[in-house]
């Protein structure tokens, strides 16, 4: 495995506005200040990569960009694309339908403090879908499909440094599917805007929960 990492996308315009926006059509975008952050993370990406396929990153197989067809999603692994290669190291970027945002049912285009309504309910029950919101155990199977899916298992096979780009919730969820913790602690692995971790592989002798 040459490297998985996962991406959260940078402060987007529901962000600056306080609410929830769940709905990919409803997607505006990054704010302004998400694509310095974005930027920034492919800066720290640079850094962490050269690490693993040397100064300048000539010859190396291209870095592949998995991110959430949200378009704050899109836009910041857009940006990490361009500044990795505007330092010699090629990348692509490629949707990945299920890494997209947390369904929040009739909360959506609300105030986002329902989050930490939503969250406390997640810590009692992974299986809770109250308001209509998508359950913990949901997004797990979802994401749960990418870590052990083909496309994945292909390119880090293949030597290819490898990012998820997504959401919030869908990225604690996927931490903890990834670290064998419990759901319902996802938000014990939850990353700020244009936060990025470098995930480890598990055991050998392991499987995802």
């Amino acid at each position: 495995m040459t490297g998985l990492w996962v991406l959260r996308h940078g402060r987007s315009r529901a962000n600056a506005a306080g609410v929830v926006c769940s709905e990919r059509a409803a997607c505006a975008g990054l704010a302004p200040e998400g694509r310095v952050q974005a930027r920034a993370a492919g800066e720290r990406l640079l850094r962490e990569l050269g690490e693993l396929i040397g100064p300048g990153g000539g010859g190396s197989v291209p870095a592949l960009l998995l991110a959430s067809p949200f378009a704050r999603a899109q836009e910041t692994a857009v940006e990490v694309m361009l500044e990795l290669q505007a330092n010699g190291v090629p990348a692509d970027v490629e949707t990945e339908p299920a890494l997209a945002e947390r369904w929040f049912g009739e909360l959506e285009a609300g105030p986002d403090s329902v989050y930490e309504s939503v969250w406390e309910g997640d810590s009692l029950d992974p299986t809770a879908a109250a308001h209509g919101v998508e359950s913990v155990e949901s997004v797990a199977a979802r994401v749960r499909s990418v870590l052990e899916g083909p496309r994945l298992a292909s390119a880090l096979a293949a030597g290819r440094p490898c990012v998820l780009v997504a959401h919030g919730d869908a990225l604690s969820v996927l931490c903890a599917v990834h670290a064998a913790s419990g759901l319902q602690r996802h938000r014990e692995h939850g990353l700020p805007p244009a936060g990025l971790r470098r995930l480890l592989p598990p055991p050998s002798d392991s499987k995802l929960p």
